[in-house]
């Protein structure tokens, strides 16, 4: 990450396993795709509290990353990994983490969007 980013906001990759056949073995090709997507289209969290938004991304590696708050971007990275989960996790919810989320995904096959908002109270 970069050093400007806030501390209290998260990025991570995990592995997932479908029909005891961990998702990293397989062989990755075409667009990414959204395999996985949250529940309903957004979250009311308490301030203090900690939102975590899990997603299961497919698609040829490399794959960037791009995470947006209200079109403003929080984060990109560029992942050659083949672990499919990924998640953000926002800690200790404030005020200003209020708005809408974009995760846009991409590799040299094409792209994807979604969206999620976090609510405030």
């Amino acid at each position: 990450m970069a050093s400007n980013e806030p501390d209290d906001i998260r990025f991570k990759w995990m592995n997932s396993h479908t029909g005891n056949i961990s998702d990293a073995e397989r062989v990755w090709r075409g667009k990414p795709k959204f395999t996985q997507t949250p529940d309903g289209v957004g979250d009311i969290i308490k301030s203090g509290q900690d939102w975590k938004w899990e997603l299961q991304i497919k698609g040829k590696r490399p794959i960037t990353v791009t995470i947006c708050q209200d079109g403003k971007r929080l984060h990109k990275q560029t992942a050659e990994t083949a672990m499919t989960l990924f998640q953000l996790t926002i800690r200790d919810v404030i005020q200003d983490n209020e708005g809408i989320y974009t995760l846009k995904v991409k590799n040299d096959r094409g792209s994807a969007r979604i969206k999620r908002e976090l609510a405030v109270r």
